[in-house]
């Protein structure tokens, strides 16, 4: 990791923001994405007519599921 960031610290301004810009944009994307997967669960529950009571295991199971997306 040291080597990489000596390598980034050696290049020109412009290729170094470049650089930040595209990682931003690519953390930016994986958050807008976990967010758009986790909202399909938040809808479903404020559309039911019940109070939006949640154990935790829903909660577990939830996320359980999340994570089982990404690693699929």
């Amino acid at each position: 990791m040291r080597k990489f960031l000596e390598e980034i610290r050696s290049k020109s301004l412009e290729d170094r923001r470049s650089f930040a810009f595209t990682a931003s944009a690519i953390i930016t994307g994986l958050i807008f994405i976990i967010w758009l997967m986790t909202l399909g669960v938040k809808l479903d529950l404020l559309s039911n007519d019940e109070p939006a009571e949640i154990s935790e295991n829903e909660i577990n199971n939830n996320q359980a599921n999340v994570i089982s997306n990404f690693k699929n």
